[in-house]
């Protein structure tokens, strides 16, 4: 061998003992610094306005997760966990140096009842708290299980063709429901019911708005039921107990 392929083998042997002293090295500083930072979540803060989440249940639900250290939980997990709670619909962590998780939360908001065993929120999307459920000022909507998205519609829509007619704020859907064999039937201001039954339900409705307006209105306080369920007509339930039909 020559002398250089002597050197070459040398410089090549000293290179590479020097990058294996180096990795080491790096290594070593690495699970030092991961070490130090990674201590364990001291602190957990948690905002956002909660009426009905319930914060050590929420804090129950993260606890599990902490068994990593600050560096190396798992914040996607953790927010999963925390979005697992119905109430939650949008959660924001972040690590606040040198130990704290900054929590934000936003609470899911109750529009209406739906089926008496959940509810259903602005969007109309279902979810279901434990039970027993908070007892709130919401309408209550009811109907097949799997046809909550219809009756939320057409509850909007009633509601918004309520809104545009004369003496609205005298009037609003307390109740809604669809029964298993297609027939709709809603309350106004938890007393009156209005019976629309399963076929050619905008006209009926129409028709209901038009009487609204021109016989109903300043009568609103004397009439139990109106059931619209008639060709051409309707009748009317008053609470003098006297029956009138048009």
């Amino acid at each position: 061998m020559s002398v250089l392929q002597r050197w070459i083998f040398g410089w090549f042997g000293r290179t590479l003992l020097a990058l294996i002293v180096s990795s080491l090295w790096l290594a070593v500083i690495g699970w030092w610094l991961q070490a130090l930072l990674n201590q364990p979540v001291n602190r957990v803060e948690i905002h956002g306005k909660l009426a009905y989440a319930s914060t050590p249940v929420l804090q129950a639900r993260m606890q599990p997760l902490f068994t990593n250290g600050f560096i190396s939980l798992d914040l996607h997990h953790l927010r999963d966990a925390l979005l697992a709670d119905p109430w939650i619909a949008q959660v924001r962590i972040r690590r606040q140096w040198p130990s704290t998780l900054y929590v934000e939360l936003e609470e899911r908001q109750p529009f209406a009842y739906w089926n008496q065993e959940g509810f259903l929120d602005q969007n109309g999307a279902l979810f279901h708290p434990q039970q027993p459920l908070p007892q709130l000022d919401l309408p209550k909507l009811s109907g097949p299980p799997d046809q909550y998205a219809e009756v939320f519609a057409f509850y909007k829509n009633l509601s918004e063709a309520l809104a545009q007619q004369t003496h609205a704020e005298l009037i609003k859907v307390s109740a809604l429901e669809l029964s298993q064999r297609g027939a709709w039937h809603f309350v106004l201001n938890d007393s009156v019911s209005i019976l629309l039954g399963r076929d050619r339900i905008d006209a009926r409705l129409l028709r209901f708005l038009y009487y609204w307006q021109h016989m109903f209105a300043q009568r609103w306080q004397e009439v139990t039921r109106i059931d619209l369920r008639y060709p051409n007509g309707f009748a009317v339930a008053w609470k003098s107990a006297q029956s009138n039909g048009s």
